[in-house]
C-alpha cells in the first residue's frame, strides 16, 4: 500500500504542488480539483488507504483552495466538479468503499494505468500550454497562440501538446475497449458515495473506475464548449494538410484521421455538429504557416 501511495504522490500530487507554485493557468486550477477526485477514487476502490488519501489531499490543499476561490468568482468560466459529499466523508468519516474482500486486482491495475497516462500525457508542460490555449482562451488569445504572438505556443509546441492529449485519449479508449465495457446506467449515475451498502463485483468495479475516470478528466478538456471542439478539428486539419501530396491515398488517410479524431473527442465530449459539418471545418483549417503567417482559410487541395 505504501508503494501505491508513493506512486500516486509522484504521478499527480507532486505535479500539482509544483504547478500551483510555478504558474497561474486554468488547466492547473482544474487539475488541482481533479487530483482530489483521483484521491477519493483511489481510497474508494482500495488502491490506497483512507489515511494516505487524507495525507496526500492535505499536501495539495493550498492548490485546491486557490482553484475553488477562482471558480466562485463572478464571470469565471473555468470549472471543475469536486465531489463534495465524498470529500467531506473522507475527511470526517464514515467513508465507504465499493469492493468486497474478494479479487479486485484488475480494477487496481486499470486505475494505475490511467494515472500513468495522466502523469505522462497531461502534466507535460507542452500539454498544459496546449490545453490552456485550445480549451480555456478566448478567440483573440487562441489566434495569438496560432500565430505564436504570445511567446508561449510555437506551432511545434502546439503539435507536441496535441499529440500528448490525443495519446491520452487513445490510451483511455483502448483501456475501455479491452474490457469491452459499456457504461450501465446504474453505474454511470452513481456518485462517489453509495447511499446504500451495495458493493461492486470486480468486473463492475473496473467499469466504475473507467466511468469515473472519464468524469474526472472531462473538465480538463472543456469539450462541452462547441467552440473548443471546432478548434480541435480545425487544428487537426492544419496538421494533416501539411502532408498533402494530392493523391487519392492521402485523401483516404485524411478522412481516416478525421474519423479517428471524432472518435477520440467523442469519448469524453458530446459532438456539437454533424460529421459533415465538422469535415468542412477540418478541411478549411486555421493555422499559421511555418513562417508564422496566419492563413485563415487556407487554400485547399483541388482533390478536396
Amino acid at each position: 500500500m505504501k508503494r501505491r501511495s508513493e506512486f500516486v504522490d509522484m504521478a499527480i500530487c507532486q505535479p500539482v504542488r509544483l504547478l500551483h507554485r510555478a504558474r497561474k493557468a486554468a488547466s492547473v486550477d482544474v487539475a488541482s480539483v481533479e487530483v482530489q477526485n483521483w484521491l477519493l477514487l483511489a481510497a474508494q476502490i482500495g488502491y490506497i488507504g483512507e489515511e494516505d488519501a487524507r495525507h496526500l489531499g492535505d499536501s495539495t490543499w493550498q492548490a485546491l483552495l486557490g482553484a475553488l476561490d477562482k471558480f466562485t468568482r463572478p464571470g469565471n468560466k473555468v470549472h471543475a466538479n469536486l465531489d463534495y459529499d465524498a470529500f467531506h466523508s473522507l475527511a470526517l468519516g464514515p467513508f465507504k468503499v465499493l469492493y468486497d474482500d474478494g479479487p479486485r486486482e484488475a480494477a487496481l491495475n486499470v486505475f494505475q494505468s490511467v494515472l500513468l497516462l495522466v502523469s505522462e500525457s497531461l502534466f507535460d508542460v507542452e500539454s498544459l500550454n496546449f490545453l490552456d490555449a485550445i480549451g480555456w482562451s478566448d478567440g483573440q488569445q487562441w489566434n495569438a497562440s496560432l500565430k505564436n504572438e504570445n511567446g508561449k505556443n510555437t506551432f511545434q509546441g502546439l503539435a507536441s501538446g496535441f499529440a500528448n492529449v490525443l495519446a491520452f485519449l487513445e490510451g483511455l479508449q483502448t483501456l475501455s475497449s479491452s474490457w469491452q465495457f459499456v457504461v450501465p446506467m446504474e453505474i454511470s449515475n452513481l456518485s462517489f458515495q453509495f447511499e446504500n451498502e451495495a458493493k461492486l463485483e470486480e468486473r463492475d468495479l473496473v467499469g466504475y473506475v473507467l466511468t469515473k475516470t472519464t468524469q474526472i478528466v472531462r473538465p480538463r478538456f472543456n469539450l462541452d464548449e462547441s467552440e473548443v471542439w471546432l478548434r480541435y478539428v480545425a487544428l487537426a486539419g492544419d496538421f494533416v494538410k501539411r502532408t498533402d501530396n494530392g493523391t487519392r491515398e492521402w485523401q483516404d488517410s485524411a478522412r481516416n484521421s478525421f474519423n479517428n479524431l471524432l472518435s477520440l473527442l467523442g469519448f469524453i465530449g458530446s459532438q456539437p455538429a454533424p460529421a459533415e459539418e465538422l469535415w468542412r471545418v477540418f478541411r478549411a483549417g486555421n493555422s499559421p504557416t511555418p513562417s508564422g503567417r496566419h492563413e485563415g482559410g487556407a487554400q485547399q487541395s483541388g482533390a478536396w
